[in-house]
């Protein structure tokens, strides 16, 4: 084998290799999730109470499409 496809190869192993090992993207958070299941919100839970006043979000339709 010569010299120059050696390189070549070489380049091709090495180039990367190191392009792997400068990519780390490190910690980002210390958050680790828990082995157990989440528990579920309840449905009587606030966040599901009806809001006041008229043409509440939910009587509205969440799909608007332009009719063609």
């Amino acid at each position: 084998m010569d010299s120059l496809s050696l390189l070549v190869v070489s380049a091709f192993l090495l180039f990367p290799a190191a392009l792997f090992h400068l990519s780390n993207g490190g910690v980002t958070s210390s958050f680790i999730r828990k082995s157990e299941p989440s528990v579920d919100m309840p449905f009587d839970a606030d966040v599901f109470q009806l809001p006041p006043g008229y043409n509440a979000p939910q009587q509205k339709g969440f799909l608007h499409t332009k009719e063609v």
